[in-house]
């Protein structure tokens, strides 16, 4: 069986087979017709396909934890200059100077004006 629905804001009708569907509505047919396809082309029409089961059951996990933790702890930190990973965030905050990794500070252009 195929499931349409109606998506117009208004009445379908579709007369080869014997169907009228108010908006939102939908129809389980056995096969598509020549006009029912020409709908879903045109957009007026949506085949909604059944969710097998198996789809909504979330799969287990391959992978132990273990094997998690140990793939975290070779993965290589690509952030940062001291490999923390942490970005310094107040780099460019002190008002008028801004401050680099190294810790030395230079003038910012137009911040005396």
């Amino acid at each position: 069986m195929i499931k349409v629905k109606n998506v117009r804001p208004g009445t379908l009708i579709l007369a080869d087979a014997k169907l009228k569907l108010a908006p939102g509505e939908t129809a389980e047919v056995e096969n598509l017709t020549a006009q029912m396809q020409r709908c879903i082309d045109d957009g007026l029409l949506a085949r909604i396909d059944p969710e097998p089961e198996a789809k909504s059951k979330p799969k287990p996990s391959s992978r132990s934890s273990a094997a998690k933790t140990e793939a975290k702890e070779r993965a290589p930190r690509t952030s940062g200059n001291d490999g923390s990973g942490i970005a310094d965030s107040n780099a460019g905050t002190n008002g008028d100077k801004a401050t680099t990794a190294s810790g030395s500070s230079s003038e910012l252009p137009g911040a005396n004006e």
